[in-house]
């Protein structure tokens, strides 16, 4: 779990590997679409899970297992299968747009494990894919690549992966990218739909927006540094959401900051919001987009504060906000209705709590709730289906 940090300058070593090029797409099903891309075949992996579940790391004595519930009735309702034994303690999770493939990081043995998701919600295999020590894992909103952040004592190194039949990675062209060191709140989210472009958040060392061309590593642009100002009272960062109009919104130390970014991640300027943004929670954030809803989880009140938002990224607290929430909440996922959102915290009996969206974003807990253990040694990690 990250912690808060002093603030340090900023360094940027960036450094390109591999051999330039690209790889044609494959296609996409589903709610995602492959826009703005140069190919897109009708080839690659497809699936037809169509549950709507959410797994949910276990934190008690170094678990090493997921709890797997079925949220679609708007509680937590456990799995036959849940928990699902994983023999090591992930460390990230992400599933592909098809909703028929789950990645797992597991640091322990320095790789990427690939897991089969089943129409009931069961995970089978956990086939090693890649040589990779992942702290955070983002996929391309068309499924065709995986992007995972690796945190070394040199720098933060962002590996580039396409994804084969069967979850199968296979180093791009471009293999990977090396950032400056993160002190904290080590995170990566891919862009939008129709944007090309990472955003990867390194604690006080700052954020990076990483260029990409038909979702590799750009040849033509270089990563652009976003330094936290030093006028503000803000430590590090923590995470990012982006929306559809690619503002870009850091879960930064007592507030949330918002950046617009071009499309083709060439560019960022900052946004200004007014006092009205700012959080109560200080430290670990997790931060989630959904509709025109953006929430943030404050780890150190145990609250999750919710904010309305505009096209140009100006930001307005919802009715209610902040919302009670698991103790250190730390991880936050929404359902592929966008109906609910669960949070996860440590806690023996209510670590991890459901809320359901009303229809001004605010949010009501449901009666239900589930022990995730109290160890904060380990991060909390949600992956949840998609649309």
């Amino acid at each position: 779990m990250a912690r808060t940090l002093r603030q340090t300058p900023i360094r940027f070593v960036i450094a390109l590997l591999g051999a330039a090029g690209a790889l044609s797409l494959t296609g996409c099903a589903g709610f995602f679409q492959c826009e703005g891309k140069t190919d897109c075949p009708t080839t690659g992996t497809t699936g037809t899970a169509s549950g709507d579940y959410a797994y949910i790391s276990n934190n008690s004595s170094n678990a090493d297992d997921l709890s797997v519930y079925d949220v679609s009735t708007g509680a937590l309702d456990p799995l036959s299968s849940s928990p699902i034994s994983l023999g090591y303690v992930p460390s990230a999770i992400v599933i592909n747009p098809a909703n028929t493939i789950m990645f797992v990081a597991n640091q322990a043995a320095s790789v990427i494990n690939a897991y089969t998701i089943g129409s009931s919600g069961a995970l089978t295999g956990g086939t090693a894919v890649a040589s990779q020590i992942a702290t955070a894992m983002a996929i391309s909103p068309d499924g065709e690549y995986l992007y995972a952040l690796d945190i070394t004592s040199v720098g933060s190194v962002v590996s580039f992966y396409s994804i084969g039949t069967n979850g199968v990675l296979t180093p791009a062209s471009q293999p990977s990218v090396t950032l400056a060191l993160a002190t904290s709140g080590a995170s990566i989210t891919a862009g939008p739909t129709g944007s090309n472009y990472l955003v990867v958040t390194l604690g006080s060392a700052g954020d990076v927006i990483v260029p990409l061309t038909d979702d590799q590593l750009s040849t033509t642009l270089n990563p652009l540094a976003i330094p936290i100002p030093s006028s503000t009272s803000a430590e590090a960062d923590f995470g990012a959401a982006i929306d559809s109009n690619n503002n870009v919104y850091f879960s930064r130390t007592g507030f949330i900051a918002v950046y617009s970014v071009a499309a083709d991640g060439s560019k960022w300027t900052s946004v200004t919001n007014t006092t009205a943004n700012s959080d109560t929670g200080q430290g670990d954030h997790a931060i989630l987009m959904t509709g025109s809803y953006l929430y943030t989880a404050n780890a150190t009140d145990g609250t999750i504060s919710g904010f309305s938002f505009t096209s140009a990224g100006i930001l307005t607290p919802l009715t209610g906000s902040p919302y009670s929430a698991p103790t250190l909440v730390s991880a936050l996922g929404v359902d592929n209705t966008g109906k609910y959102i669960v949070a996860s915290g440590y806690n023996s009996s209510i670590g991890t709590k459901l809320y359901t969206i009303g229809s001004a974003g605010a949010l009501t807990a449901a009666s239900t709730t589930a022990a995730t253990g109290t160890a904060t040694t380990n991060p909390a990690v949600i992956a949840m289906t998609q649309p």
